[in-house]
């Protein structure tokens, strides 16, 4: 729609969840935005192979028409489309993008349900990997259920290695009754 003063565009469509969002904007805006939103950022730079880790073919985006204060907003659903925005000035176009990476992160933050502890690392790999584990004297130590057998660790000293205990062979599942002062094993 054209007025006599400004150009001004009316976008119908269904908003797009901010979890299915993908902004891309010029480099240097892009690189600024990218540092503030840490490793969890949805800003996407350009690969230099030309596709990127989203798997999504990158978008050419022409901005000789409009300048360097583009935003391209790529709903990544079922129902896949891309659009290409203009801000204003670059003060309006770095407070879009911000804005956006922090909605994002709120998001993130509030729908994490757990939260991620390694409870050993580098002992268990290749053949041998942890099929099931059960935590046992209040939390203070853990068993694992593995294809080799059953170990156990203990969690204050995390610089020991588990102990094996039992030479079983694909463990499925284990579970102690501390107050029958059982280890039940499904191998």
């Amino acid at each position: 729609m054209k007025t006599k003063q400004h150009e001004q565009f009316k976008v119908y469509r269904r908003p797009v969840p901010l979890e299915l969002l993908l902004i891309s904007a010029p480099e240097d805006v892009a690189q600024t935005v990218n540092r503030k939103g840490g490793r969890h950022a949805l800003v996407k730079r350009q690969s230099l192979h030309g596709i990127s880790a989203t798997g999504v073919p990158p978008i050419v985006v022409r901005t000789e028409a409009k300048g360097q204060n583009w935003i391209n907003f790529m709903h990544l659903g079922r129902k896949y489309y891309n659009l290409v925005l203009w801000a204003p000035t670059p003060v309006l176009h770095k407070k879009w993008l911000d804005l956006i990476v922090k909605q994002q992160t709120v998001l993130r933050e509030r729908s994490m349900i757990f939260d991620t502890v390694v409870l050993n690392e580098g002992y268990f790999y290749g053949a041998n990997k942890v099929n099931c584990a059960a935590p046992f004297n209040n939390g203070r130590s853990i068993v694992f259920g593995t294809n080799d057998g059953v170990y156990i660790s203990d969690l204050r000293n995390a610089s020991k290695e588990p102990v094996r205990v039992l030479a079983l062979l694909d463990v499925l599942q284990v579970d102690v009754l501390e107050d029958y002062q059982l280890l039940i094993v499904l191998s």
